[in-house]
Formats: structure tokens, sequence, C-alpha cells
């Protein structure tokens, strides 16, 4: 017995090491499994897998897990929203819009995403489409928000549309503050669990655009949200192009892409918008196409800079500026923009007697402009709607000046001016003197109307009224919302887009403020225009939707 109970007592000397270095084990196994370097949160066992997929088609719509830890949320339209998994929660590149909540709910209900790991939203710049479903994120999980700090301004304010929508029309959605936890630097360096985001500011998309380098498991993958919008459509450079209260800065962006030319290639480069599924790009780049990417975007930008230091930002934003020697915007009159051409001292006023003092309106403009106001010699209009007759009779009463207009409203524009008042028609502008200009008339749109085309300088120039029309997707729902002018003739208005196609100007005046686009015109800027405006006439004959312009 007593041999017995020293055999036990001897045992349980023994066993005891031996059972807590297995329980050590298990633990630190099990520790091992949850915190070792690399973004697997919980053993692969323990929960389903995404099915392996081919690298090169994880920027299609579809949710994907592009390497370990790193997925793409699919059907995020029109932007791409990314997920970086770690062993301290999840980090959210871009949050996609607020009507996309369901879909990003079902995209990480797909790759097995716990919503309420949330722990950090990247923000890679303010427009809308990448930023407005973070707040909604942010209440119900607590996540912090983080944007370039030149953006944070922006999306605290929640506006104005053009900084948060650009020149876009996004249907169903409202402009609402957002809580900005973190205002980010170049250089600055965010880390969750393993995960390692070191932020790159790259102005010029927008003000704050930056770009996020995460390294992990040997590999460097680069966010880029806007700044390289797509690996294979488009770089994001459009917002160089656009009037400056967008945000968008050329000489910037330019300063952005030289500096990513210096940073040797990431392994992967996660762009802001996937692209359509027939053309999924290879995240994967070589060197050589990390560089020639790059390229692309300096090569535009400095075409761009160099149209800006050349022919002037001529942005028709509002306030009177020289386009030309001797061609003049105004600005608007009564949500009219108006124009002026001068020749010794003579002006030839286009739509400048919009509303009722308009005088007194033009008078500031010259001040403005600095330099002593010209003899109006004609008052031209390029429309004979009612809104651009109001201040005809105080312009001609004032000046003594003539009044030129579409042939086919002589009678009507008359009304409006004093007795006994010179109105002719516009093909009788090189009578008068004029010889440089040519009408154009325009037919089916209700109402006539004339587009004039002149040399000034080296330039061709046409000044144009309501129509042909602006492309961009909020003239576009415009359009869609009033649909066809009553009285229309589709017949007669091809046939006017026709001889308009005859023109390539290299200056493009309209009589309708286009929320300050530049006034020059390049490449096919002209062509995409009449293209546009054609394509517009035929839904509206088939009763269709008009697609967004580009």
């Amino acid at each position: 017995m007593v041999n017995e109970k020293r055999w036990h007592f001897g045992a349980m000397i023994i066993g005891l090491p031996v059972i807590g270095t297995t329980l050590l084990g298990i633990v630190a196994l099990v520790l091992w499994r949850q915190f070792a370097p690399g973004f697997s949160a919980a053993p692969a066992a323990d929960r389903p897998q995404p099915a392996p997929q081919p690298i090169a088609e994880c920027l299609a719509r579809g949710p994907a897990k592009i390497a370990e830890g790193i997925y793409i949320l699919g059907d995020m339209r029109p932007s791409a929203v990314y997920v970086v998994e770690t062993s301290a929660g999840l980090a959210m590149i871009d949050s996609g819009l607020e009507s996309a909540h369901d879909r990003l709910l079902a995209g990480l209900a797909k790759l097995d995403l716990d919503l309420g790991r949330l722990k950090m939203i990247l923000l890679t710049h303010a427009h809308g489409d990448h930023t407005m479903g973070a707040q909604r994120l942010r209440d119900l999980t607590g996540a912090k928000i983080y944007i370039g700090r030149d953006d944070a301004g922006t999306l605290r304010r929640g506006g104005p549309w053009e900084a948060i929508f650009s020149k876009f029309d996004i249907e169903g959605e409202a402009l609402h503050p957002t809580v900005v936890d973190g205002e980010l630097a170049d250089g600055q360096v965010l880390e969750l669990g393993q995960a390692r985001f070191t932020v790159l500011a790259t102005p010029g998309h927008t003000p704050g655009s930056c770009c996020f380098l995460l390294q992990a498991d040997g590999q460097r993958m680069l966010f880029t949200g806007d700044t390289i919008s797509t690996l294979t459509v488009a770089l994001g450079t459009y917002s160089a192009r656009l009037p400056p209260r967008y945000g968008g800065d050329a000489q910037r962006y330019l300063r952005s892409f030289e500096t990513l030319r210096q940073l040797p290639a990431p392994d992967l480069v996660l762009p802001g918008h996937p692209d359509s599924d027939l053309a999924a790009p290879d995240p994967r780049l070589t060197a050589a196409e990390w560089k020639s990417l790059v390229d692309r975007g300096i090569d535009e930008l400095r075409l761009v800079c160099q149209r800006y230091a050349r022919d002037g930002a001529d942005f028709l934003d509002g306030r009177p500026k020289a386009v030309l020697d001797g061609l003049y915007y105004l600005g608007d009159f009564d949500g009219r923009a108006a124009y002026a051409l001068v020749e010794n001292g003579r002006a030839l006023l286009f739509d400048g007697a919009c509303g009722e003092g308009a005088s007194r309106r033009l008078a500031s403009a010259w001040q403005t402009l600095g330099i002593p106001a010209p003899a109006v010699a004609a008052v031209v209009l390029t429309s004979c709607d009612t809104g651009n007759l109001a201040g005809l009779k105080e312009m001609v009463e004032g000046t003594g000046c003539r009044v030129v207009a579409p042939a086919g409203c002589l009678e009507a524009v008359a009304a409006f001016c004093p007795e006994r008042a010179a109105v002719v028609a516009a093909e009788e502008l090189p009578a008068l003197g004029w010889n440089n200009l040519r009408a154009w008339p325009l037919e089916g749109l209700g109402t006539p109307q004339a587009a004039y085309s002149f040399r000034q300088g080296e330039a061709l120039v046409l000044v144009s009224g309501p129509a042909p029309f602006d492309t961009d997707a909020i003239a576009v729902a415009r359009l869609e919302r009033q649909g066809p002018p009553f009285g229309w003739d589709a017949r007669l208005l091809a046939s006017s887009l026709e001889r308009l196609a005859e023109i390539k100007p290299d200056i493009w005046l309209s009589a309708v403020p286009l929320r300050g686009r530049n006034a020059n015109l390049y490449d096919r800027a002209w062509a995409d225009t009449l293209r546009w405006n054609e394509q517009l006439l035929r839904r509206w004959q088939a009763g269709r939707r008009p697609a967004s312009g580009g």
C-alpha cells in the first residue's frame, strides 16, 4: 500500500510538468495562430475561406480575396472599397456611397468579414463615391475616420457639392457632414495589428488626395484612390481640367506623379475604381509597367500645364476677364453669360442686354476689366427667349446700338426695342462692317437660335446660345428632367448639328453658364460634344434617358 502511494505520488511529480508543458503548448499555439505575422485573424479551419480566385480577376465587380488578408468588396459602384484584415480588427480603404451600404454589408458577408471588427476607415480623398458611406459605418462600429489634411474641412462641412461630387449628378445621394478623427500628412504611419500604412500625400485630384502604402508578408501594396483611378481606362486626371472650384490642380497633380515615379514599383497597385469585368486588370505590375502607368499621367498633366501657360486657364467662372486680345467674357447676367468683341473702340455685345439693369452690369464689367468702356455698336442675340430680351430697350435707348437677331424672330425682338430701333438679321453682320463674323442658324429647338463664328488672332471662336448642350452629368440630369423643348423638330435639329460639325472651334463661348468650364477646346472636345448632342436627340426621339456625357 505504501509503495502504491509512493508510485502515485511519483507519477504526479513527473506528470505535472508534462501536463503543464502540454497546456502551455496549446496556449502558445492558439496565441501564435491569433497574432502571428500576416493578416489572418482566426485559424483557417475555424471559418470558411473565399474560393481561390486568379489575382488578375480580383479588380472586377465581385467581392474577392486579393492577397492574404486583403480584400476588395464587389458591386460598390462607382468606386472600389478595400478591406485589410488584421489580428486587431479591420481597416477599410474608402467607404463607397451611403446608398451602397447594403451592398457593402453583402460583400463583407460573402467574404466572411465581421463589420463589428472594423476599427479604421482610411479615405483616399473627399469625393463622395469614396467617402459618403463612412459616417454610417462610424456610427455603427465606432471606427475612426482618417483623410488627408486638405480634404478634412470639406468632409466635415459636407460640401460644397463641387468638392464632394465634382461635376457628377449622383442620383439619390445627398450631402452630409462626416466626422474626421484624424487629418493625415505625408509620411505619416498608421498601424492596426500587423498592418502598417504609410501615407503618401498626392494632391491634385483633390487638395488632400492620398495614397496608402501597406507592407505585409514581404509585399508592398499601394492603395491609390483616384490619383490613379483605374489601371486601364483613366487616371483620374480629369479634375485637373475642371474649374478651380472643383479642387483639381494640374501643377500639384504633376508633382505628385513625379513623386510616385521615384517610388519603387509596388507589388500590387489597387486603384480607386474597378474596371469592367471584361477588362479586369492584373494589379501585379512589373517595374516597367509601373513606370509606364505613371509616365502616362506625367505626359498628360504636362500637356495640360503647357496649355494653361500658353492659352491661359480661361475658366468662365462669373468674373469678367479677357479671353483673347479684344475678346472679353463679361460675366453672367441674370443666368446668362455675356461676351464682347471689341475692335477700334466699338463693341459687339453677345447677349449683353439680358435682364433689367444690363447697362449697369456692363459698366461694372468694363471697370473690373480695367479698360475704357467702348461704344456699343450692336447687341448680338443667340436666341430670342424672353429673358434674353428683357434689357434691350434700356440698352438701345442708352447707346443707340443696333440689335442683331436670328432671322426667324425679328418681329418679336422689335417688340422689346424702342420705336425705330435698327433690328437686323444675323446674316447681315458682314454688311454692317463685321466681315469676320458668320452666323449659323440653329433650328429645331422651338424658338430660333443662332451661333456666330469668327477668327480672333489665330483662334477660331464660336459663340452659341443654349444649344449645343453641355455634356457633363449634371447637365444630362437637367435635360432629362426638362425633356425636349416645346415645339422642337428632330429633323431640323439634326440638320443644325450637322452644320455645326463643319466648325472646329478653338474657343467655345456658350450663353449658358456651364459652372465655369474652360473656354478653350482641346483634342476631340468639340466632336465629343456634338456626338453626345446627337445621342441625346436620338434618345429624345425614342423617349429614353440620355447617357452620361464624357
